[in-house]
């Protein structure tokens, strides 16, 4: 038996500064060049925020990995660049004192899609949101898809509602919607180079259902359990 077949399958923990190359690389399979960044930036939330930082190992292989970050409400709720809240994808504006868990980054090796990856790493952050009582996590989600469709939506918004509401497929959106999250909006000049997305990103929240401050009404949806 080799030691690659002894490692165990679609292993999810903290990320380490060793896997900080591994990250990159991986970061370089998923996004073109221009939304790249090197293993000393992925350093910088394991530095600000370790608990918040999770990689999938798949017999050993970093195959996906989520960053986050803890920020105020009111940092979270308003209108922002992915550059501003991350500091340049540094996390050095991590709040320890505030109330959402700020999702900056979510990637998963092309080539391992299908494993149920991305579900692994949002759970991993719903337990890290739970366990540290904050109201819930907030991200600026990529549109890539919304270019197919733009000449039928007059608006990113009137997009955002139609495909969060399941009126057209989008496979982003309609992941996070199956994993409890709601639109708050349509973040502009979110993500600068993205092209695909044409800069735009959807502005998505999930509320912690253990949270004293959540709605009484709250259901978490089926499948996306914590």
């Amino acid at each position: 038996m080799t030691a690659r077949s002894t490692l165990p399958p679609l292993a999810v923990r903290n990320a380490r500064p060793e896997d900080a190359q591994a990250i990159a690389d991986l970061i370089a399979l998923v996004y073109p060049p221009q939304l790249r960044y090197p293993a000393e930036t992925v350093l910088g939330p394991m530095t600000a925020f370790p608990q918040g930082q999770f990689v999938v190992e798949d017999a050993g292989q970093v195959t996906g990995y989520a960053a986050t970050f803890i920020t105020d409400e009111a940092t979270a709720m308003s209108k922002h660049t992915w550059p501003e809240i991350t500091n340049n994808g540094m996390a050095s504006n991590h709040n320890p004192g505030g109330d959402w868990l700020y999702g900056m980054e979510v990637c998963v090796d092309p080539a391992q899609r299908g494993q149920r990856i991305g579900q692994r790493l949002y759970v991993a952050r719903k337990r890290l949101a739970t366990r540290l009582k904050l109201k819930g996590i907030i991200f600026g989600g990529r549109m890539p898809a919304y270019a197919r469709h733009r000449k039928r939506f007059p608006t990113p918004e009137a997009y955002l509602e139609a495909a969060a509401a399941r009126k057209v497929r989008d496979p982003v959106i309609g992941f996070q919607r199956r994993n409890g999250f709601v639109p708050l909006g349509v973040l502009r000049n979110y993500l600068p180079g993205d092209t695909e997305s044409g800069d735009l990103a959807a502005h998505m929240m999930w509320r912690n259902p253990n949270h004293p401050d959540t709605p009484p009404a709250f259901v978490e949806p089926t499948g996306s359990t914590i």
